[in-house]
């Protein structure tokens, strides 16, 4: 079902793709918007089922006994006896299937709006803890601490920067698993982090990385920057 609604150059499959990415979902697009449709389908079925269940329910009351619509129609003929017999069946089903679609949207919708939120909340958490977690890797700097060795304390340090963490604990599991490059490995992160504040953190280091700059210098600038960032955040949070 999954490859006859989509196609792997679709706009929304990749969105959802990137989504993933960023809410560190473990799930592929083809998987997750799978399961996104059968659990569509089967909402679906249920909101049909009640939605045929109220047409009856309604044509037992009466609901469905009036005016056939205003349409004239002549008085004795076959026209009329078919419509009259044809209605009520023709109005259960059109309910049924109006509520079903329905259903479907809140199912499927529901479930593919997950990656969508929690890439949200990654990214708020990650720019209100950008500006501390700068400072805690300044301090380390500060104390001699080289590039590679700032990585790692960050990626340790998931009890007080969060999300922040775990941005660094995929550069520092590609480089150890993957036998990866650090530094192909901080540019492989830009493509999977919520927060472009940290997308532009990442780039500007990768810069001093890549020239040779003063690392603490750079840390201490970008310290004072993040800490405005992060009170603006703030105020749009509350």
């Amino acid at each position: 079902v999954y490859e006859l609604l989509f196609d792997e150059s679709d706009s929304f499959v990749q969105s959802v793709e990137t989504k993933l990415a960023e809410s560190r979902m473990p799930d592929t697009v083809e998987m997750y918007l799978s399961h996104a449709i059968a659990i569509g389908f089967v909402t679906g079925m249920v909101f049909w089922f009640l939605g045929t269940g109220l047409g009856y329910f309604l044509a037992e009351l009466g609901f469905l006994a009036g005016p056939l619509l205003g349409v004239p129609l002549p008085e004795n003929g076959a026209l009329v006896e078919f419509v009259r017999a044809a209605r009520t069946p023709f109005v259960v089903l059109l309910l049924g299937l109006v509520l079903g679609g329905f259903g479907f949207g809140i199912g499927f919708g529901s479930v593919v709006g997950i990656p969508y939120y929690r890439a949200g909340e990654r990214r708020r958490e990650i720019n209100m803890l950008l500006s501390d977690s700068v400072s805690f890797m300044y301090a380390l700097s500060l104390g001699g601490l080289n590039q590679l060795e700032l990585l790692e304390a960050m990626a340790k340090a998931e009890d007080t920067y969060g999300e922040v963490s775990r941005e660094f604990q995929a550069i520092v599991r590609e480089t150890n698993t993957l036998d990866v490059d650090y530094r192909t490995a901080i540019k492989n992160q830009l493509e999977h982090s919520p927060s472009d504040e940290f997308r532009e953190f990442l780039v500007d280091m990768l810069s001093v990385i890549h020239s040779g700059g003063d690392m603490t210098k750079f840390l201490e600038d970008k310290r004072h920057k993040y800490i405005r960032t992060a009170k603006q955040e703030q105020e749009q949070t509350l």
